[in-house]
C-alpha cells in the first residue's frame, strides 16, 4: 500500500481447459471471466466490486488439455476495501482488511437449456385403496 492510499488487488490463477472445451471454443464458444473482490467477515462476506472490464479467455483449438495462467490487478482506494475495526482503551484500532476474491468462468454461446410441461393426464384410480 502506497502513501497515496492506494493498494493494488492482485489475482494469479492457472485454468485448464479440456479437449472438448478447447475444440469448442475453436467453434465459437467463449470463455467469460469475472473476477469479484469480497470482504471477508464475521460471519458475513459482502460483495466490494468487480474486475473490469470483464474479459474473454483466449481458448485456443488442441487436442490436450490446455493451462493458461490468468494475472489481473486493479488498483483501488484503500477506502474501497473495507476496513475491520476495533475501539481498544476508547481508541479505534484498524485490524486491517481481509479479503477474497471469487473466479467465475462463464461458458457464452451454449444453448440456454428449455423445459416443457406435458399435457395433464387422469389416472383411473387404483381399486382397493382410500
Amino acid at each position: 500500500m502506497g502513501a497515496d492510499n492506494n493498494v493494488a488487488v492482485n489475482v494469479r490463477y492457472n485454468i485448464v481447459f479440456s479437449p472438448l472445451e478447447r475444440h469448442l471454443a475453436a467453434n465459437g464458444l467463449v470463455f467469460q471471466e469475472r473476477i469479484s473482490v469480497l470482504e471477508v467477515g464475521d460471519p458475513t462476506t459482502i460483495f466490494l466490486f468487480t474486475f473490469l472490464p470483464i474479459e474473454n479467455i483466449p481458448v485456443s483449438a488442441g487436442t490436450v488439455p490446455q493451462t493458461i495462467t490468468r494475472n489481473r490487478t486493479k488498483n483501488v482506494l484503500r477506502s474501497d476495501l473495507i476496513d475491520d475495526v476495533r475501539v481498544l482503551g476508547g481508541e479505534i484500532i484498524s485490524l486491517g482488511d481481509e479479503i477474497r476474491c471469487r473466479i467465475e468462468i462463464t461458458p457464452i454461446g451454449l444453448p440456454v437449456p428449455t423445459s416443457a410441461l406435458t399435457d395433464e393426464e387422469k389416472l383411473r384410480p387404483v381399486p382397493g385403496t382410500l
